[in-house]
């Protein structure tokens, strides 16, 4: 790739207003399709899914085509990869059990992710616009799936979400060996370029268990905004 884009610089003005663009336009975007006509709604789902699908199947040809990336290096075993996939199948199916794992997996993990990210180069690095594309689609996706479907998460969907990140780690965990050097999905293997929570733990992969933790607990503060709602909810009728 060439080296004359700027590097990047975590919590930048470039980074943050790249963030606080991507939620902008999430919000706007679901908000403006939930107030359309329902012939509106059905056309934007329908590209929208095949929009995530064509963009997630793409990438890892552009980048073990174009970028010249190792193909044990580019398959779709992150989280946000499979959120892509999960938030077309939701939009195709309207499946509530996928929506309450892709809710916390993009709150939790994917926020995480977006004040983090692991990009070469700062804007307008393409694999910058790659990365933060990617991220973008799934908050637009849950966003969207949220107040158009009037879907959210219960205090059990915490536990259904846990327990499907849990598989994929399981399953995960040993494909970055089997791969060989150079595959670090889910950041089992090594650390991220960029700094994060994980420079505060121990060499991977004895991380594993810290990250548990505070996944789960990640998990439940995405949910506080559900919680309290509810409880002064209740609180007000009894009164």
């Amino acid at each position: 790739m060439p080296s004359d884009y700027p590097p990047f610089i975590l919590f930048s003005p470039a980074h943050l207003r790249t963030v606080g663009l991507i939620f902008a336009i999430g919000i706007s975007v679901a908000a403006w399709m939930k107030n359309s006509a329902p012939n509106v709604q059905r056309i934007f789902e329908k590209y929208f899914a095949w929009t995530l699908i064509v963009f997630e199947s793409f990438k890892p040809f552009y980048r073990f085509a174009w970028i010249g990336e190792p193909w044990q290096e580019v398959l779709p075993l992150y989280l946000c990869n499979i959120s892509i996939y999960l938030l077309a199948f939701i939009i195709f199916t309207k499946s509530y059990r996928a929506y309450e794992i892709v809710y916390f997996w993009a709150f939790a993990g994917g926020v995480m992710a977006l004040a983090t990210p692991d990009v070469p180069g700062s804007f307008p690095h393409p694999e910058y616009l790659l990365y933060f594309t990617n991220h973008g689609l799934i908050i637009l996706g849950v966003f969207f799936v949220s107040l158009v479907y009037g879907y959210r998460p219960k205090i059990e969907s915490i536990w259904h979400a846990y327990r499907a990140a849990l598989v994929v780690l399981v399953l995960v965990f040993p494909l970055n060996y089997i791969l060989g050097e150079g595959a670090n999905y889910l950041y089992l293997r090594d650390k991220p370029q960029v700094g994060s929570l994980m420079d505060f733990m121990p060499n991977p992969p004895f991380h594993i268990p810290i990250v548990m933790v505070l996944a789960y607990l990640f998990f439940w503060l995405v949910y506080l905004p559900y919680f309290f709602r509810d409880y002064f909810m209740k609180r007000n009728a009894l009164t």
